[in-house]
């Protein structure tokens, strides 16, 4: 009905959407429909080897002469490469014209590759966009003055890229109605709501929860670590904040621990690094709650803590809050809003029953986001969008 399907990647990197697109083609395997992983760069050093365990993946940077393997990172950017730029040539030439009925591309960057080679080899893709390129682009380089000078044309640039990058798109998905409207606007599109389910759901959460206020996600500079800072400072020295996740680049790391050390913190902020999937189901259950310190997209963090059962509080504006909704399942207060923060940090310390009927409530509320609704969805806005 399909046809065969390539999801597409830039690289099997730790978070959700290395997660997701694992998922997706499995999924779309039970559901009858071939599927087939396409991963760009590997960089992989045996990452989600557990997951990738019975699906197709097609490494494609061991497919380029050796000669042509040849990576770096485009300076001043934290996750824009030169294989990137590389694919867009070269993909093209490594993918025969029949051999998938559709792509579905995740990432704005990914998405240079499958606009070239729906051009070259008419195969469409799906953009599966998780942040716009421009959005990324001010929210991480034109906030800081000493970039500001050189980012503001490459601002410019990357709207035009992402107007270019949907309207050759058969179909435009976003994890929630985050960013939605403007996408609709620039690709002339109906845009497919779909959120991502990256984590399994539990079948069951504990009796209590943790006693931690924990934070985690993918750390870099844009991620408002230090909100969480001032947050800690006003607190009782009882409390502490125990803080996963992976930190990109590492000297940031190095930065904050600097200045919670400048602060007289470093008896409080505890980090826990490299936790694995069982690390990370430990982690929640020892949660009390989640603090969140910026608004995103989606939320993946969110999203996870929900499927554990964990209540949060997390910035107004969260696309997650579209299905998560505010007093029931966690709170939004607007973003680096001290007082609101703190607020709602006291309520649930001091009813720590209300803490726990959240997380369950979260957590039924989650269940209707899983990995068979979100692959229906998809096939069927490639479907409603065949040519």
């Amino acid at each position: 009905m399909y046809g065969k399907i390539g999801v597409l990647i830039d690289q099997i990197a730790k978070g959700g959407t290395s997660k997701l697109a694992i998922e997706e083609v499995r999924q779309m395997q039970i559901m009858g429909t071939t599927a087939e992983l396409l991963v760009l760069y590997d960089n992989s050093q045996g990452l989600y080897s557990d997951m990738l365990a019975g699906i197709k993946v097609r490494v494609l940077w061991n497919e380029l002469p050796r000669c042509l393997r040849i990576n770096a990172k485009i300076p001043l950017f934290s996750f824009f490469s030169l294989f990137h730029i590389l694919y867009i040539i070269f993909l093209p030439l490594m993918i025969k014209r029949n051999r998938y009925s559709c792509i579905i591309s995740h990432l704005g960057y990914t998405c240079f590759s499958a606009y070239s080679l729906s051009k070259v080899k008419k195969i469409p893709y799906v953009a599966y966009v998780h942040d716009s390129i421009s959005y990324i682009i001010k929210k991480v380089y034109l906030n800081k003055k000493a970039l500001r000078f050189f980012f503001y044309p490459v601002f410019v640039l990357s709207k035009f890229t992402d107007r270019l990058i949907l309207k050759n798109a058969i179909a435009v998905c976003k994890q929630s109605r985050f960013e939605a409207d403007y996408l609709e606007k620039i690709s002339g599109k109906k845009v497919y709501i779909i959120p991502p389910a990256t984590y399994k759901r539990r079948d069951a959460i504990p009796s209590q929860r943790g006693n931690r206020l924990s934070a985690f996600t993918k750390w870099d500079f844009s991620k408002n670590f230090e909100f969480l800072i001032r947050i800690i400072k006003k607190l009782p020295v009882e409390h502490k904040l125990y803080v996963a996740g992976q930190w990109h680049p590492a000297e940031y790391l190095t930065e904050v621990k600097k200045s919670i050390s400048k602060e007289g913190l470093g008896e409080r902020i505890v980090f826990l690094t490299d936790l694995d999937e069982g690390g990370i189901q430990k982690f929640f259950d020892e949660a009390f709650f989640l603090i969140h310190p910026l608004i995103e997209a989606w939320g993946s963090t969110l999203y996870e803590a929900a499927c554990n059962g964990v209540t949060f509080i997390a910035p107004q504006g969260c696309g997650i809050s579209d299905f998560l909704i505010h007093e029931r399942d966690g709170f939004y207060p607007p973003q680096d809003n001290l007082e609101q923060y703190l607020h709602y940090i006291r309520l649930l310390i001091n009813t720590p029953d209300r803490a726990y009927e959240m997380g369950k409530q979260a957590w039924l509320d989650i269940k209707t986001i899983d990995i068979k609704n979100h692959v229906g969805r998809l096939l069927k806005a490639i479907e409603e969008n065949k040519k």
